[in-house]
């Protein structure tokens, strides 16, 4: 297994959830985006105009219980104008690159129905970095776990559209294959603090350099 830094963001750092149906249904398509089996959106969507206050348990033509991930999500934050994913790629490289691509053109679809527009969401391609080593796996979990902390926009452990408080407990929703990273640390306190400390100093350096190029 390999893992990889993914995220995007909106064209001309735009937003790409403008309420929270859109972060509702970009959860929905990284859910049914991440199978070997294709159109399971085509079916929720069929589904959905005819129960529209239904769960995806409630659709059985999805047969979620024969899911084969094409990727392992280890963490997620979703932010108003940008995306950051930790993603394990189950040994066939390109499994990141057709899970992204069915989550970026069903979403955009979505999106630009709603709002009645036209053209890109996404600024371009979206970007994947390679981790290399363990020390760089972990500190990324806990910088996409965190990252809406990072941006001073909330409490990473409060906010509902990251995987931190999966990590922490906090919620019965379970997205991601945590167990590489919690593994490493005796509870999810130890992790908690570990994430939480990489932040704080991630912010301070930031505003540090902030600080020295103003001057």
């Amino acid at each position: 297994m390999e893992y990889f830094h993914v995220f995007n963001r909106g064209v001309a750092k735009g937003d790409i959830f403008l309420d929270e149906s859109d972060f509702r249904r970009f959860v929905v398509t990284m859910i049914l985006s991440n199978d070997e089996r294709t159109g399971l959106m085509h079916i929720w969507d069929n589904f959905r105009r005819y129960h529209p206050e239904a769960k995806l348990s409630d659709c059985k033509q999805l047969e979620l219980h024969k899911k084969k991930p094409l990727v392992d999500i280890v963490a997620y934050c979703l932010n108003k104008n940008h995306f950051h994913f930790l993603l394990g790629n189950r040994g066939v490289k390109q499994n990141i690159e057709k899970f992204m691509q069915c989550l970026g053109i069903s979403f955009v679809k979505y999106f630009n129905k709603k709002n009645e527009r036209v053209g890109p969401l996404f600024q371009g391609r979206y970007k994947s970095f390679h981790i290399k080593n363990n020390g760089r796996l972990l500190y990324n979990s806990a910088y996409v776990n965190c990252n809406s902390e990072l941006h001073s926009s909330q409490k990473a452990e409060e906010y509902k559209w990251c995987s931190f408080p999966e990590y922490l407990g906090k919620t019965d929703f379970k997205l991601c294959n945590k167990e590489i990273i919690l593994s490493q640390f005796k509870n999810t306190d130890e992790y908690k603090y570990y994430a939480l400390e990489n932040i704080r100093e991630e912010k301070e350096s930031r505003k540090f350099q902030k600080e020295l190029y103003d001057d």
